[in-house]
C-alpha cells in the first residue's frame, strides 16, 4: 500500500432607499458610537495561527523488532515456509531488512500510505497503518520450489483483480496470498499480512485488491 484551509470573509452591500426628505442630523458623537474603529486583531482575514511542526523522523526512535526482522527478511528470501504471518512492525525494520526506502514523503494509494524499499536489485512495498505496518507487497518472488511444494495446497482459492488469467491463493493462517498465472502456475505477486482465518481475509481490501490499488510499475 509500495499510499498527502483558508478563512472566507462576506460583503455586505448597502443600498440607498432614495428618500427625497434629508435624515435628521446626529450628533457627532453620536456617530462615532454606531460605527466604531475596525479592530486589526479581529479581522477575518486574519492569519491562522500554524500547528506544530511534524516530526518526519520519528519512526527512527521505535524499537526494533528481532522478531519482525526475521520474517521479513525470510519473506524476501522467498522462504514462505518460515513465515507465520507478520507480527507487528514498523518503518525502522523494514529500513533495516527490506532496503532503503529514501527520505521523501510516502506516497498514498487506495490502500493507504506505502513507501517502496529496494535492496539486492529487488523490491518491496509496505502499506502502512499510522506507524504499522499492515501489508508487504512483492512481485515475481524468486522461489527455490513450487508454491504448493513449499506451502501444501492452498487454504482458499479465488480469482484475482490483477489480472483476469491469475488466481489468488490464499494461505490465511501464514498470513500469506498469492497471485498465481493459471495456465504456468508461475507466482506473479504476494501479499504478506498478519495471519488470520480465510472468511477474515475474504473481507479485506487485500483479498480485492486490483491493479490501480497496487502500484506494480514500482517493484522493479
Amino acid at each position: 500500500m509500495r499510499f498527502a484551509l483558508g478563512l472566507f470573509g462576506a460583503l455586505l452591500l448597502l443600498a440607498g432607499c432614495g428618500a427625497t426628505t434629508p435624515p435628521p442630523q446626529t450628533p457627532a458623537s453620536s456617530s462615532a458610537e454606531a460605527a466604531p474603529a475596525a479592530n486589526p486583531s479581529a479581522s477575518p482575514r486574519a492569519a491562522a495561527p500554524s500547528g506544530p511542526a511534524v516530526d518526519l523522523s520519528r519512526w527512527k526512535n521505535r524499537a526494533v523488532s528481532p522478531e519482525c526482522r526475521r520474517d521479513l527478511a525470510a519473506l524476501a528470501a522467498g522462504e514462505f515456509d518460515a513465515f507465520h504471518g507478520l507480527p507487528r512492525c514498523g518503518r525502522v525494520d523494514a529500513e533495516g531488512t527490506l532496503g532503503a526506502s529514501g527520505e521523501g514523503p510516502s506516497q498514498f494509494e487506495k490502500m493507504g500510505e506505502y513507501r517502496v524499499f529496494s535492496s539486492a536489485g529487488k523490491s518491496a512495498i509496505a502499506y502502512f497503518l499510522a506507524d504499522d505496518i499492515r501489508v508487504v507487497e512483492l512481485l515475481y518472488p524468486k522461489l527455490d520450489q513450487p508454491l504448493s511444494s513449499l506451502l501444501g495446497p492452498p487454504e482458499g482459492k479465488v480469482k484475482s483483480e490483477l489480472s483476469p488469467g491469475w488466481d489468488q491463493w490464499v494461505y490465511a493462517s501464514r498470513g500469506l496470498n498469492a497471485h498465481v498465472n493459471r495456465k504456468s502456475g508461475e507466482v506473479i505477486a504476494v501479499f504478506a499480512y498478519p495471519a488470520t482465518t480465510v472468511d477474515a481475509f475474504l473481507k479485506t481490501d487485500i483479498a480485492r485488491v486490483s491493479k490501480s490499488e497496487a502500484p506494480l510499475e514500482e517493484l522493479k
